[in-house]
């Protein structure tokens, strides 16, 4: 029986076919109970959709399964799975047993108690399949969308419910995935757990009666799970972003998370996001146009408006330093990444130069006296100012006509307004872009990860400066022949090239391989070079951010194209009796190109 169909199907089938519905409803019961999780998530979905006009169903098999709850169970996972999805379709019986099962049981019994030691796995791997978890990990991962599915479908007033709920997403988050921060967890365990904590923050986030729940700090270790150390926590935020954010449920400031894949050492994920942050502007825009008469909702819509969080949180991120030139060049990236495709038009530079002058007069709305952050904050708009005036360094700025909002949430009017026309950032300072991106990646306070992090930054250095700084090879002379052949090889690949003002990480495809990615190795033992994958992670997917869909992350819409073969360049025609004139700027194209 395949059940994914019969939900589909079956609506109301218990008044066109009562027969047929009652021999259904002790199998679908019995699966519910002692199936797998996703079979009992899909069992309650069917029942649901089967006995619409009879409740009494799923609250017969709700009062059947909480009876069941007890963390020596050995189908514990599923029974806390059908669980969540009767929390999510029939939020108003769940609320009769929501005390038990949340805080007797699921806060008590289980997120805070660590009882299973995790055995059969190497000590160091970050990641592997969620069905190789313990039962008290997958446990764990359950509770977490039961208690969200609870505050994302109760009516009313949810502050008293959502409180406890967002602390303990926070305190995952905060504790990278070790709840009670005593390293007995093992590092796969920790992976899912802050990764199934930040893909909760995002489906809460979606839901319009609960964005306003979130708290700016809770915010920001979302924004931080972007740089995590593991690529398939990074590659499924990615994914859960791609269907929020080109559907719009998420909010415009979910919008500057995809600036910090401009670090990420993985090609295709960076390449990916790119492409997601300009299919995102152009929907925004677009539905700008359609909606020019409501000019009110400006600054929740336009994709310009992200540039204040994005500044935000840089001054926020916990390698931020306004008075170290590298941290200064890490956040100049980020800028550079995200502000380019904003820029592409060439027709809002006074705005975003509002925007950033708005920012530099406030104060940070967390810590308005601390000068440490509000000096950050400032570090950061003059970097943007610097990017933007890189892109208009031979345009006359007119001044920005209106004026600008910035969110409450992120920024406070200062005691004195006074222009504060300071420098926060070094004398000299190169604004031009650099085109390697270092990871920066979160640290985990974990016995087995301390020493393989200083090995790894080790071995990243040296491999970064024997590519910056390595000898170069002797120039061989050419004869005339050969010269003429390297410029017909160079007429070809210069028809390939991209043109001025147009992205060079999604036109790179064009030309590029399918080759597996140097800067970067997936942390599971036995993975075999080559393209990274979405594995692993068992994420819910019917979050109102697209629809339904299988729940393993490798299911996940794609948004990047195919891999395209390297085009080889054609071989050269034999030299003619007359000598071709040399075409110096085709070639200075050709190797500004090769050195991007």
């Amino acid at each position: 029986m395949d059940l994914k169909i019969l939900a589909k199907t079956a609506q109301g089938l218990d008044k066109k076919h009562a027969s047929v519905a009652g021999c259904l409803q002790p199998q679908l019961l019995k699966i519910a109970k002692e199936g797998t999780p996703k079979q009992a998530k899909q069992a309650v979905q069917v029942i649901h959709a089967v006995y619409q006009d009879s409740p009494k169903v799923l609250e017969r098999l709700l009062e059947s399964i909480v009876g069941l709850l007890d963390p020596s169970h050995p189908n514990l996972p599923s029974i806390v799975k059908a669980i969540a999805q009767i929390a999510k379709v029939a939020p108003k019986i769940f609320e009769e047993f929501s005390r038990d099962v949340v805080r007797d049981f699921l806060l008590s019994e289980i997120l805070t108690q660590d009882r299973d030691q995790e055995d059969g796995l190497v000590e160091d791997d970050y990641w592997c399949e969620q069905d190789e978890l313990s039962k008290d990990a997958r446990v764990k991962i359950e509770g977490l969308h039961v208690m969200v599915n609870w505050v994302a479908q109760t009516a009313g007033d949810k502050t008293v419910i959502s409180t406890p709920v967002l602390k303990l997403l926070w305190a995952l988050l905060q504790q990278k995935g070790d709840m009670n921060g005593n390293s007995e967890i093992r590092l796969c365990s920790m992976s899912h757990l802050r990764l199934h904590a930040g893909l909760c923050v995002l489906k809460l986030a979606a839901e319009p009666s609960c964005f306003d729940l979130i708290p700016l700090e809770l915010f920001q270790e979302v924004a931080w799970l972007i740089q995590d150390p593991c690529p398939q926590v990074k590659q499924a935020m990615l994914n859960k972003l791609q269907k929020g954010l080109t559907s719009m449920k998420l909010p415009l400031e979910y919008v500057a998370l995809l600036a910090f894949y401009a670090t990420d050492v993985g090609k295709e994920r960076r390449s990916k996001a790119r492409q997601i942050l300009l299919r995102v502007i152009q929907l925004r825009r677009e539905y700008m146009v359609m909606n020019s008469s409501n000019s009110e909702r400006n600054h929740t819509v336009l994709p310009e408006y992200a540039l204040p969080t994005l500044i935000h949180l840089l001054a926020h991120h916990p390698n931020m330093d306004n008075d170290n030139r590298d941290s200064l060049k890490s956040s100049l990236d980020v800028l550079w990444w995200f502000l380019e495709p904003l820029m592409q038009k060439n027709d809002n530079f006074p705005f975003l130069k509002k925007l950033v002058e708005t920012v530099k007069q406030a104060v940070d709305a967390i810590d308005p006296f601390n000068d440490t952050i509000n000096e950050r904050m400032y570090a950061v708009c003059d970097l943007a100012f610097g990017v933007i005036n890189c892109k208009c360094a031979n345009v006359k700025l007119p001044p920005f006509p209106g004026e600008v909002k910035l969110s409450k949430k992120f920024f406070a009017p200062p005691e004195k307004l006074v222009p504060n026309l300071k420098s926060y950032i070094p004398e000299k300072f190169d604004f031009n872009p650099h085109r390697v991106p270092v990871a920066v990646e979160m640290e985990i306070d974990h016995p087995t990860v301390k020493a393989r992090n200083v090995v790894a930054a080790d071995s990243a250095l040296n491999k970064m400066s024997r590519r910056k700084f390595g000898k170069k090879k002797k120039k061989k002379s050419i004869s005339e022949d050969e010269r003429e052949n390297a410029e017909a090889a160079a007429d070809h690949w210069i028809e390939d090239l991209p043109k001025d003002g147009e992205d060079e990480d999604v036109e790179m495809k064009d030309i590029e391989d399918g080759s597996p990615e140097k800067g970067e190795k997936s942390p599971v033992k036995g993975d075999k070079e080559g393209p990274e994958k979405d594995d692993g992670a068992e994420v819910e997917d019917d979050d109102g951010m697209g629809e339904e869909d299988d729940e393993d992350a490798g299911d996940e819409p794609e948004l990047s194209s195919p891999e395209v073969a390297r085009k080889k360049p054609v071989k050269a025609k034999p030299a003619k009796t007359v000598k071709a004139k040399a075409k110096p700027s085709k070639l200075l194209s050709l190797k500004k190109f090769q050195t991007q």
